[in-house]
């Protein structure tokens, strides 16, 4: 059976009302905590303080007031963890603070009671009107069950049950305001209201953040590495040394190669991102190696293969230029190049577009292998309209030479004896007549006969400047010595 509120609290609280007017009104169940039997742990699943029905009529904005305030007391959410945001929010920016005139509860024979001023000195704590005791809003929010060194101290007092020792409340609220576990949730709270009110980022968005920052660092220190790589291939100068490990910020005394010594004169140059890269970065990702240097080489001819086949694809005619020889490594290599006409600069290109093995020297297998090069590369060969080899009959034989086999399947191809050849040919039969052969052989000894001498060169390059002195050549060039 509920306890009725007796008269005497009922007039006082009408009395107040009259008297002071404009002073904030104070609920029944406040004016009558006192006498009000305490409230057990186990409360209703609610947590809310129930009224009577009669104050319910008389007083219903005081009991609003009343039902807010249990609604927010901070009781009803110890061991509670389906706590949404807003409600953390709310607890965190605006919870139930006892009035002024609220009286608290005596506990222990000390006639000792909790001071409101307590939450004034200690912004992180909050009284339980529920538990009538005193909690940590962020720890009871936040906390895990187990705290302190290594995690394993289990959590009591002003975190999973409520605080009423009050004659060493000082004392043991400094320690607690002390544990790293409440330092970590006070963290834990100020983070959790800066993302809530748009003043940080959450943590899935910092992520976000910094991983595209290191993605685009890392991009920063690999261009550097890039540009290196693709300075030293269009200088056609060799990128390792003798030696090449160790750091590479590192002043060596033997030659470590032209890669690492660039890569050294791009932070003397002012790139700080690769200094920084290069004596702090983690070793087994300093984008040095030599295998990383094939990797880019490679990777970069893979991009200028493509864009070689788009504008070949793009011209929609194009001619295959191929001859095979045998490389320093006894290795059949067919080399196969392309003649097109440029759109967009408007002129006829010959681009290299690989190297490929050959094993089958026949004209069939020498015709499957060009087919194979340019199939393989996407390049739509119903646009191909001319061929270019040598005079090998495996090549040029108008019955099992390799022209003849890619004719048959494309008719418009039509080979052409590449004009190379056949002028170095016009040259070796010419060489077959006396007076030509003998020309040659005046030419190549009289180059011979400067070039032995470094006083005969002085004279010849003296009496050029004197008899041209408008010329730009002061030396002999010796003939070929394979053509």
């Amino acid at each position: 059976m509920k306890r009725q509120l007796n008269i005497k609290a009922f007039t006082q609280t009408k009395r107040n009302k009259t008297d002071n007017p404009t002073s904030e009104n104070v609920s029944i169940n406040q004016a009558n905590l006192s006498e009000l039997p305490s409230t057990s742990k186990h409360y209703t699943d609610n947590h809310n303080l129930s009224l009577t029905s009669n104050s319910n009529n008389s007083m219903s904005n005081d009991s609003d007031k009343t039902l807010r305030a249990a609604v927010n007391d901070i009781g009803n959410y110890v061991h509670n963890l389906e706590i949404d945001d807003l409600k953390k929010e709310e607890l965190l920016k605006t919870p139930w603070v006892p009035h002024s005139t609220y009286i608290f509860p005596v506990k222990t024979k000390r006639n000792l009671r909790f001071q409101l001023s307590w939450i004034k000195r200690f912004p992180w704590l909050s009284y339980s009107q529920i538990f009538e005791g005193a909690f940590c809003r962020p720890c009871v929010l936040f906390a895990r069950e187990k705290g302190g060194k290594g995690g394993h101290q289990q959590l009591g007092a002003l975190v999973s049950k409520e605080y009423a020792n009050w004659k060493n409340s000082l004392q043991d609220f400094q320690l607690h305001a002390s544990t790293s576990y409440h330092k970590l949730c006070v963290e834990k709270s100020d983070s959790f209201l800066k993302v809530n009110e748009g003043r940080s980022k959450n943590i899935t968005e910092q992520l976000s953040i910094e991983r595209s920052r290191q993605i685009e660092q890392n991009r920063k220190i690999l261009l550097s590495v890039i540009k290196t790589i693709i300075l030293c291939s269009k200088q056609e100068i060799a990128l390792r040394g003798s030696n090449d490990f160790g750091n590479v910020m590192n002043i060596n005394s033997f030659n470590d190669g032209n890669f690492r010594a660039l890569l050294r004169f791009r932070v003397d140059s002012g790139d700080t991102i690769l200094e920084e890269h290069l004596k702090n970065g983690p070793k087994n990702s300093l984008y040095t190696s030599p295998g990383i240097q094939n990797e880019i080489i490679s990777i970069c001819g893979n991009i200028i293969k493509s864009k070689i086949i788009q504008r070949v694809n793009t011209a929609e005619c194009f001619s295959v230029l191929a001859d095979e020889t045998t490389d320093i490594g006894r290795i059949e290599q067919m080399s196969v190049c392309l003649r097109y006409y440029d759109k967009e600069d408007k002129k006829i290109r010959e681009d290299f577009l690989e190297f490929t093995p050959a094993v089958d020297l026949t004209g069939k297998g020498l015709a499957t292998l060009i087919m194979s090069s340019l199939q393989n590369n996407s390049i739509n060969c119903h646009f191909l309209v001319g061929q270019g080899y040598d005079g090998a009959s495996a090549m040029s034989g108008y019955l099992h030479g390799a022209q003849e086999y890619i004719k048959k399947d494309f008719p418009m191809a039509l080979y052409v004896h590449c004009s190379a050849h056949s002028l170095n040919l016009a040259l070796a039969n010419a060489s077959s007549l006396p007076s030509i052969r003998n020309c040659i052989s005046i030419i190549q000894t009289v180059g011979t006969f400067f070039r032995s001498s470094a006083q005969r060169s002085e004279v010849l390059r003296t009496t050029i400047i004197e008899t041209l002195p408008q010329t730009r050549h002061s030396t002999l060039v010796a003939l070929c010595e394979t053509r």
